[in-house]
């Protein structure tokens, strides 16, 4: 009989079996059934982990899709046909009135809907030809993108959009351009890139001159 074979048959120790004979011995088979048994659990584990993801996924997906379903444009206003703006996605923008807003006019999202909010107070001290033109500045933003990618340049730009766009529909004149300076003077323009005023006024009548 091998010599190991004979120490492990007196109580000796396991390792000093013959490679080939452990690896049938009872107790380590046992403890490879285990491992096995350990690492099948753990895996099935994983499957059931993953289709519970799974099925989470879908409900919120879905949950998230009737809710997108939901949401709905705000109200079209008054002037939003005789506006008709659209935002660089060509997606109609509307005209959302809130009173207090403290500013002729911004550009927002509303429900992820581009607007235009106007303060219908202060508007209304305005000439109607300067409103006109302030509702396409803020148009113009939308046109142009800016709220996804504002820049230093960005009002300028709105302004010069606006006033093109003016001229290309009649709207207003270079007389009526001038003729705003007096709502203009006491703006000291902005951080944001408003120009001050008269400097402003300047500005729109070089972009209405531009080819």
């Amino acid at each position: 009989m091998n010599a190991g074979l004979r120490r492990w048959r007196r109580g000796g120790n396991l390792d000093c079996l013959p490679l080939t004979l452990q690896s049938f011995h009872p107790k380590a088979a046992f403890n490879g059934s285990r491992l096995v048994a350990q690492t099948i659990a753990g895996l099935w584990m994983q499957y059931v982990l993953a289709v519970v993801a799974l099925g989470l996924s879908v409900v919120t997906a879905q949950a998230g899709q009737s809710q997108a379903a939901s949401l709905q444009p705000p109200p079209a206003a008054a002037d939003d046909f005789a506006l008709g703006c659209r935002d660089f996605r060509n997606r109609p923008v509307r005209t959302v009135e809130l009173p207090s807003l403290g500013d002729a006019g911004r550009a927002e999202f509303v429900q992820g809907f581009p607007v235009i909010i106007v303060d219908p107070g202060l508007m209304g001290t305005l000439p109607a030809n300067l409103q006109m033109f302030f509702k396409l500045h803020e148009c113009g933003h939308h046109a142009l993108g800016h709220l996804f990618a504002p820049t230093t340049e960005s009002e300028k730009q709105a302004d010069c959009w606006a006033i093109k766009e003016g001229r290309r529909r009649s709207l207003f004149s270079h007389d009526d351009i001038l003729s705003w300076k007096p709502q203009f003077a006491a703006s000291v323009g902005s951080k944001w890139g408003h120009l001050p005023g008269p400097q402003r006024v300047e500005f729109l009548v070089t972009c209405f001159e531009e080819p």
